[in-house]
């Protein structure tokens, strides 16, 4: 049980991985058929790029989740620290709105290709695959940012409690 519960945690790190694994190997399948067979596999090169930008998307909420995203910080120089916890928390708040509309417009997205049906060139299947990555990933980045800014929340406020002793 306690392994299944780690895998759903962690389940974008152990995607990634495997997406990764898969992309190199695909990779270097098409290297071999490109320089010592002379020839190319059309699925290969169509694949690859829905296999990384699922990778990347993946990643990214993983990072989220992490709290390890780039961040501008040069902000932080000039405010007094006070005013730090406001800031990251608006920017925090932006972000998760954002988040917000890029999982219901790639909903939206999807549904549109459901409804009118648009199938990838070599592979033939519907873009619905590919383009799932989207609310799939911000939805998920929702779900980490939620958790980290409520930690964070309880962070701050457990240290201001512990100050004002």
């Amino acid at each position: 049980m306690k392994g299944l519960k780690r895998l759903l945690g962690d389940f974008e790190r152990v995607i990634s991985v495997i997406l990764l694994a898969f992309l190199s190997i695909i990779l270097f399948i098409e290297v071999l058929f490109r320089y010592i067979f002379y020839t190319s596999v059309g699925w290969i090169g169509e694949i690859s790029g829905f296999v990384f930008i699922w990778f990347i998307y993946l990643s990214i909420s993983h990072i989220t989740k992490k709290g390890a995203h780039i961040r501008v910080e040069i902000v932080n120089m000039f405010l007094p620290r006070r005013w730090l916890n406001y800031l990251d928390f608006c920017t925090n708040l932006l972000w998760l709105a954002f988040n917000l509309l890029m999982t219901y417009y790639g909903i939206q997205l999807i549904l549109s290709v459901i409804r009118y049906p648009f199938r990838t060139p070599i592979l033939d299947i519907s873009m619905a695959y590919p383009y799932a990555i989207i609310p799939l990933a911000f939805g998920t980045m929702t779900v980490r940012l939620l958790v980290n800014m409520r930690r964070d929340f309880i962070r701050s406020n457990t240290k201001q409690k512990f100050e004002e002793r």
